[in-house]
């Protein structure tokens, strides 16, 4: 017999791969558009969708990007068991914060963010499986490809 601990945990889990990540409000980026092409722009949302998904199923769908930047990504660290939930936020923060003031030389902030110790710590592997089937792919290697559209 299953111990009821387990039972839980696991339709826990059910009831989230029922879940789609909430669908990303565009004006993440809109207040980078003076500072950068359209381009780059597609490129910088594609990023945070992708940390969006990945923000939502690590927290088992506790918070996510639209809620984490009507509060000027302010959070409570004990909130996420993770430290995979706690970088992304970390790493989504300080993306929007660099991209959405004025560039001096926009060359210069896309080698800081291809080489952003938060980047760094962000997980290589998959996370869980739900994650990996939810993005289809490695969290780290999905964004690495974005990067190297910059």
């Amino acid at each position: 017999m299953i111990p009821l601990r387990t039972r839980v945990e696991l339709l826990k889990i059910a009831q989230i791969e029922k879940l789609s990540a909430p669908i990303l409000n565009s004006s993440i980026v809109q207040t980078a558009t003076p500072f950068w092409d359209a381009g780059k722009i597609a490129v910088f949302y594609q990023m945070f969708s992708i940390l969006n998904t990945t923000i939502f199923f690590a927290s088992n769908g506790k918070t996510n990007l639209n809620t984490l930047k009507l509060n000027n990504f302010s959070y409570d660290p004990s909130q996420f068991s993770d430290q995979t939930t706690r970088y992304c936020i970390e790493y989504a923060k300080w993306l929007y914060n660099t991209i959405n003031k004025k560039q001096p030389d926009p060359k210069t902030t896309i080698n800081l963010i291809k080489s952003s110790p938060l980047f760094a710590k962000l997980p290589s592997g998959g996370i869980n499986e739900l994650l990996a089937k939810k993005l289809n792919g490695s969290l780290k290697d999905l964004l690495q490809s974005q990067l190297n559209k910059l």
